[in-house]
């Protein structure tokens, strides 16, 4: 900042009116982001990731519903099953989130809830296990619940 040392009534001449705004300008800091906001920026691009890769999951099970079919050997009832768990783990989800964001920090419900979403989402690929697909798929449901609640909460 250029002030003139002579004249106490000086206005600052290198910022603008948004720079007063910014905490970090105000700190005197500006060059430095805090360990916190690098942290809470990583996890927000993660679980922004890991929401893009669920909805894909919830796309891509319509399409690919005959293979699923031949490949694990399940019968309709079976493929309605298992598409409609995602919905009962939205539900469970639902009514446990309130109380958990209440009892926790959002911070920690998201962490939580990201990496849940991202085993959940390893787990229905890897097997054949009809129990198991649909663990997983509920379980996806249940932790999509809370990382979406705890942006808004």
């Amino acid at each position: 900042m250029n002030r003139s040392n002579n004249n106490k009534d000086a206005t600052p001449t290198d910022f603008s009116a948004a720079d007063l705004t910014n905490p970090m300008t105000q700190s005197g800091n500006v060059n430095q982001i805090s360990k916190e906001d690098r942290t809470l920026k990583i996890m927000y691009s993660v679980a922004c990731f890991a929401n893009l890769v669920i909805n894909l999951d919830h796309g891509i099970l319509p399409a690919c519903t005959q293979e699923l079919k031949q490949d694990v050997s399940i019968d309709e009832f079976g493929l309605g099953l298992l598409g409609s768990v995602v919905y009962i783990g939205l539900m469970l989800g639902s009514i446990t989130s309130g109380p958990l964001l209440q009892t926790y920090s959002s911070k920690k419900i998201i962490a939580g809830s990201t990496l849940g979403n991202i085993i959940s989402l390893f787990i229905f690929p890897m097997t054949e296990n009809f129990f198991l697909l649909c663990l997983s798929r509920g379980l996806v449901g249940f932790f999509q619940v809370s990382s979406i609640l705890s942006f808004y909460g």
